[in-house]
């Protein structure tokens, strides 16, 4: 059978601060030379712990995000509803037009639709020039252009 050698735990033998032997006691664990010693510990600077942090500078990427989708939000609002409103425009024009001008309403309602997508684009456009002033975020999944390529090119206008 193998023999277990137990390791027994033996007093350190000098500082564990100083690395000194001379005037270390090891049964208590003290050095004479290390207990005269005090440690300055670095200070923090009062100035960071009062400086009142800006509540606005904190919340400023928040808010400007949110701003941005209540914008964008607004102005898909905006064309939904006058797109709206152009397309009912629309097809009380194109009954009259039928009743007056004896066209066919199925020829004319397609152009009245497209009508109120028109004006509800536009006011979209509007708005995006109005309002938002930049952002990367597509204005809606069915349209492909953003505000910010909108401000380029009504910046180069003017």
């Amino acid at each position: 059978m193998p023999e277990i050698k137990l390791k027994t735990e033996r007093l350190p033998t000098r500082c564990e601060v100083c690395h000194q032997a001379d005037l270390f006691d090891a049964i208590n664990n003290h050095c004479q030379r290390c207990s005269n010693l005090i440690l300055h510990y670095q200070s923090h600077d009062q100035s960071i712990l009062t400086r009142p942090i800006s509540l606005l500078r904190y919340c400023q990427p928040f808010l400007r995000d949110f701003g941005l989708d209540i914008g964008q939000f607004c102005s898909i609002t905006l064309m939904l509803f006058l797109s709206l409103i152009g397309s009912i425009i629309g097809s009380l024009i194109a009954s009259l037009a039928s009743e007056l001008l004896f066209i066919n309403i199925y020829k004319i309602m397609p152009l009245a639709i497209s009508l109120g997508a028109m004006i509800g684009f536009l006011s979209l456009m509007l708005v995006a020039r109005l309002v938002i002033r930049k952002t990367n975020i597509k204005l809606a999944p069915f349209i492909d252009l953003k505000i910010e390529i909108l401000i380029k090119n009504s910046a180069r206008k003017n």
